[in-house]
């Protein structure tokens, strides 16, 4: 109760498809992504957020904003940013 368990994971990426479709530019492309783990607690209703054995939520994600197709990166990740990852 006192503390919480996160990853932050930073990647650069060769290929980047979405649903089958390149979604970068030429080159590497750099993304990030933060994630917290969870648990439901018994005996409480969980989250809507929260769907069948849920051990970690996105709690983030960053794009790079250079040479990558934004609309079709949101289709299937809402919560995306688009910044200079560095």
């Amino acid at each position: 109760a006192n503390h919480g368990v996160g990853s932050l994971c930073f990647m650069s990426v060769d290929t980047f498809l979405v649903d089958g479709v390149r979604v970068q530019g030429k080159g590497p492309t750099p993304m990030a992504f933060w994630w917290a783990h969870a648990e439901r607690v018994p005996g409480t209703q969980p989250d809507s957020s929260m769907q069948g054995a849920a051990q970690w939520l996105q709690l983030g994600s960053w794009y790079s904003t250079r040479g990558t197709d934004r609309e079709r990166i949101r289709r299937t990740d809402p919560m995306a940013e688009f910044v200079d990852v560095g």
